[in-house]
């Protein structure tokens, strides 16, 4: 009788730390840091887009991290807007072939993370 209570309580333990461990691992999902010496040489940023990219990248870290810590149930339309947001807003500093090279970057990094499903 006490080894099944022992084995119960650390199976209960076991899976409430694997499922504190998968929501800690989520949460970094919705973390965005962006190297913006790579992303400016990859887009060819002048120092005047550059700036404006950069503070496009915070506001859309700040979205995703609030998207974060919704409901799950609320997150993907977070998500989504979260993304159109940044879209938007780097359409609006970007000329063509700058805008096609940052969404093919942002489509990677969304679908490596996870983040559209």
């Amino acid at each position: 009788m006490i080894l099944t209570m022992v084995a119960l309580m650390s199976l209960t333990t076991t899976f409430a730390a694997k499922e504190k461990m998968d929501k800690v691992n989520d949460m970094k999902v919705y973390e965005w840091n962006v190297n913006m010496h790579k992303l400016s040489d990859a887009l060819s940023l002048s120092a005047e887009q550059e700036d404006v990219v950069t503070e496009i990248n915070r506001r859309f870290a700040r979205d995703l991290r609030a998207a974060a810590h919704t409901r799950k149930n609320d997150r993907k339309e977070r998500v989504e807007k979260a993304l159109d947001k940044n879209v938007m807003r780097m359409r609006s500093i970007l000329d063509y072939k700058q805008m096609r090279t940052y969404l093919t970057i942002l489509n990677v990094t969304v679908n490596n993370r996870g983040l559209n499903s």
